[in-house]
């Protein structure tokens, strides 16, 4: 049998244009989505306090923290970001006090 070798050199700009697949951008917006749902399942005990709204005198509060990922986009720099966003004021705090989102990307 015969050894053949062949030489190839990559693009620079390759990582950029596999990023832009559209398989790709489906793949990392399942991982975004993944990462919310283990943080709303890691903060589902933490709630907040009941406070009432200075401009409204409106009661609010005592929510579990709600997380949400974007659907993934272009990018300038990388191929493309999906991001997991807090969609409310005990998110923020939840976050904020135990680093939940750095603890469900794992």
């Amino acid at each position: 049998m015969a050894r053949v070798r062949v030489n190839f050199e990559l693009d620079p700009d390759a990582p950029e244009l596999i990023g832009h697949l559209p398989q790709v951008k489906a793949a990392v917006t399942k991982e975004a989505q993944a990462i919310a749902a283990k943080a709303n399942s890691i903060g589902a005990g933490f709630r907040t306090e009941e406070y009432e709204r200075p401009d409204t005198k409106e009661r609010v509060g005592g929510a579990a923290p709600k997380y949400a990922a974007l659907k993934a986009r272009d990018s300038a720099y990388v191929g493309c970001v999906a991001l997991v966003v807090e969609k409310n004021y005990a998110a923020i705090k939840d976050n904020h006090l135990h680093n939940t989102l750095l603890k469900a990307k794992g």
